[in-house]
């Protein structure tokens, strides 16, 4: 009987903007996945959402293979798709002063390959943008 590995903690390392038009943006997002389990576990696949302040802001997927090593961590990078109404509700609570922090919450799964099972990834935490308000002299 094959054990059903525990899911990878994972933590968000980074969102890059990379392509821009009128409805839609894509971004990179960079991921570190850290295996709780003692021995590696083979991915194929990953998807996940983003949420900022409570309110979708972006999705993505990828069937990139990475193996997690045993007791050890793997950066993954995907590609991910933002509405541009999502990113304007998010750029005009932080300009209107109305929040300094911005509060995220990731959901999604990996994909394993050996067994052919889905886990799930979760992590939440903020960042603080009070650096963004510009102060006067």
């Amino acid at each position: 009987m094959i054990r059903q590995p525990e899911p990878p903690q994972v933590t968000l390392t980074g969102i890059s903007l990379t392509r821009v038009s009128l409805l839609e943006q894509s971004f990179r997002v960079k991921l570190r996945l850290q295996n709780p389990n003692n021995y590696e576990v083979p991915v194929n696949g990953f998807q996940v959402d983003l949420k900022l302040n409570g309110q979708p802001f972006l999705s993505g997927t990828s069937v990139d293979s990475v193996t997690l090593p045993r007791l050890g961590s793997a950066t993954v990078e995907m590609d991910a798709v933002s509405k541009l109404s999502g990113l304007l509700q998010q750029i005009k609570r932080i300009a209107s002063g109305e929040t300094h922090k911005v509060h995220y919450s990731l959901t999604g799964k990996i994909y394993l390959a050996r067994p052919a099972v889905s886990l799930p990834l979760k992590e939440e935490g903020e960042f603080d943008m009070s650096w963004l308000e510009q102060r006067g002299d």
